[in-house]
């Protein structure tokens, strides 16, 4: 069979045999239309009524696109077959180069609106407003053609994806020499790995105890957590502790979406570490975060002083915490929560779009949220003493972040200065000390006035945010059709040559089965003139997008041994895809 297909009008049988296999001889049966050599593909009158602008032609490799074009057909297809590049693939489509205001009718877009009825902007009428998506041209000029890296997100996103998700799955090697230190299993936590030393001994000067951070999984969600153990030796679980401990959870559950907090998900006592009970809090891991005493304050070669940009960074989503804490009648915890060592500086996949500097693309988050409630709840006014309450408490917090945003910018530690405000003014300009000054003294004490200051630092933090999630919203976009094309090749995988044991031994190679095993081969196992495969992105998406939304547009599909030939529509193939795999779902509960 080559070029096009010849035949007169009337009733032709095709008899679809295969001499490899023993099955029964289909007989399909179709209308067929008069053709010759350069008639376009046959589309019946109420389909070329309802998509005037839809060439319903058979895949044409990118190169070859016009309308007298020949159907391709495996193994003999024309010469002049033209095959695409590495970085471009073709759609389909045909005409001239597409604009916004002669975009045609999308075949994927079941819904078409009058676009003579709808209002733009600020009332003003446009005829040029479709729904439909408006493909891009290539820079060579030709319609219908777009970059491969189009359909998927930036690789640069994806690495930082992937770092990510290496970091959260990461496991420690049962052979290592502090393995050992640690156990299996903690409560209904698996795969726990050490984010310190926790074999030192010192105390936490923040705590005023010692206590140990690890990573572990949870098995009730499959969640990365951060749990901190509170040493048994400075603090033996009782009955009381661990109802108050049950009470914090609930008190800072409404803050577990807040963008600078690690939500603090639960609270445990358990004796699976050193066989001794010991009290576990539970926070959401982020991961690759530092905290701001590795980024800024420590002694490692990387680690600088805070810049005048990221102090005001800091102050910013210091303050957006504050006011949310604090309208809700809460306290964070003063020098506990709002200690360098405290709170941890998170990568963002925005910042690879932003265009603000490093300044501004950093995310910091409270990471000890609720463990002042327990340990200490006198500094966050759970137990008034000596007529302190929550309101002194919110003011503890701003002179925390006062003397955290000193310490900061002097890239010291509280404990190698002695006195950090003075310090900071020789390095930050006059508004930022006047901040810093204000905060630690106590003459900003609310977060009203704390806003205000940094208001105008705000409004270029939120442009940079909104443009990093315009870039964001639009990798999302490039990603968003794939999950869709991967159920349906997940229902196309469990069909095609299925070699099931109670069901019929030949299932998956009669009737419709037979049909998408001829489909399968006409998307992916393609052949030029030379005999190497066509690896042709854009006809592999093309066909898969047609399949799902079921178009009316027929192909010709051939077996391999050229002895079988369908003329089936997309919708047909649709209903055989249904079809089929409801079959096995039914199977599947019937035997289960």
């Amino acid at each position: 069979i080559a070029g096009s297909l010849h035949c007169t009008t009337g009733w032709v049988w095709f008899i679809a045999t295969q001499a490899s296999r023993k099955r029964r001889i289909q007989w399909h049966l179709f209308r067929s239309h008069e053709m010759d050599s350069s008639s376009i593909p046959f589309v019946p009158s109420r389909v070329q009524e309802q998509q005037p602008n839809i060439a319903a032609a058979p895949f044409i490799p990118a190169g070859s696109i016009k309308a007298n074009a020949t159907p391709f057909v495996p193994g003999k297809s024309s010469p002049d077959i033209h095959l695409p590049s590495d970085d471009d693939f073709t759609l389909g489509l045909t005409g001239a180069p597409m604009t916004l205001g002669t975009a045609p009718q999308n075949p994927y877009h079941l819904e078409h609106t009058n676009v003579a009825s709808k209002k733009v902007g600020g009332g003003q009428q446009s005829s040029l407003l479709h729904r439909e998506p408006i493909y891009p041209q290539s820079p060579s000029g030709m319609s219908g053609q777009m970059p491969v890296s189009a359909r998927f997100a930036s690789e640069q996103l994806q690495a930082e994806m992937k770092h990510k998700s290496f970091l959260e799955q990461a496991q420690m090697d049962p052979t290592s020499a502090g393995a050992t230190d640690l156990p299996r299993v903690l409560n209904h936590y698996h795969s726990l790995v050490p984010l310190e030393d926790i074999n030192r001994g010192d105390v936490s000067l923040v705590l005023g105890l010692r206590s140990d951070a690890m990573k572990g999984v949870s098995s009730i969600d499959g969640a990365a957590h951060v749990l901190r153990r509170i040493d048994h030796n400075h603090l033996v679980p009782n009955s009381e502790l661990i109802a108050a401990a049950k009470e914090t959870v609930d008190r800072w559950a409404p803050f577990r979406g807040h963008p600078h907090v690690a939500a603090l998900c639960g609270t445990f006592m358990s004796a699976d570490m050193r066989d001794t009970p010991a009290l576990y809090f539970a926070h959401t891991y982020h991961s690759g975060a530092s905290t701001l005493e590795a980024t800024h304050c420590g002694d490692s070669a990387g680690c600088v002083p805070a810049s005048e940009a990221e102090l005001w960074n800091y102050a910013s989503q210091l303050c957006c915490t504050l006011r949310a804490v604090h309208d809700a009648g809460l306290a964070v915890g003063g020098a506990i929560a709002l200690s360098p060592t405290k709170i941890i500086r998170c990568p963002c996949a925005a910042s690879a779009f932003s265009t603000a500097g490093t300044g501004m693309a950093s995310r910091i988050r409270l990471s000890a949220i609720g463990v002042a409630d327990v340990l200490r709840p006198d500094l966050v006014g759970l137990v008034t003493s000596n007529g302190r309450g929550v309101g002194l408490a919110q003011k503890d917090d701003l002179r925390a972040v006062g003397n955290l945003l000193a310490l900061l910018a002097c890239g010291q530690t509280q404990s190698r200065m002695a006195d950090p405000i003075a310090s900071a003014r020789r390095r930050c300009s006059h508004p930022l000390w006047h901040l810093i000054s204000g905060l630690a003294s106590g003459a900003i004490s609310d977060t009203a006035t704390f806003t205000q200051l940094v208001a105008p630092v705000v409004l270029a933090s939120l442009e940079a945010e909104r443009a990093a999630n315009d870039r964001l919203e639009s990798e999302l976009a490039k990603e968003l059709e794939n999950g869709r094309l991967l159920r349906l090749l997940i229902k196309l995988g469990f069909v095609n040559e299925r070699p099931d044991g109670d069901m019929d031994t030949e299932w998956a190679e009669t009737g419709d089965r037979y049909i998408l095993k001829l489909f399968r081969d006409y998307v992916f196992h393609q052949h030029n003139n030379q005999g190497s495969p066509v690896m042709d992105w854009g006809h592999v998406f093309e066909s898969l997008n047609k399949l799902d939304v079921g178009v009316s547009e027929r192909v010709l599909l051939l077996s391999r041994d050229e002895m079988s030939m369908l003329v089936a529509s997309y919708a047909d193939i649709k209903r055989c895809v249904d079809g089929a795999y409801t079959e096995l779902l039914r199977s599947s509960k019937t035997n289960n």
